[in-house]
């Protein structure tokens, strides 16, 4: 997922948005992958945006203190 996020970044795509909605299950190695690019897209001045999940995928960010981080938004508009 980072190679083909890098890709997005580097084809000049400002706005990079990952849809959650259809995760059921993340972990530390997800959140891992998730906040690499998420990272890189906001230190060169891009709009990164994490595309809510369930309320569940959402509580694990918020147990990882990492839900203040992160950029989310509602929908892909």
């Amino acid at each position: 997922m980072d190679e083909l996020l890098s890709s997005a970044q580097l084809n000049g795509n400002r706005s990079v948005r990952i849809d959650l909605r259809g995760l059921e299950f993340i972990d530390s190695s997800g959140i891992r992958l998730l906040l690499m690019p998420h990272d890189r897209a906001q230190s060169n001045g891009h709009e990164p945006c994490i595309i809510r999940g369930s309320d569940h995928i959402e509580r694990v960010f918020a147990l990882a203190d990492l839900d203040g981080r992160v950029q989310f938004c509602d929908d892909e508009t």
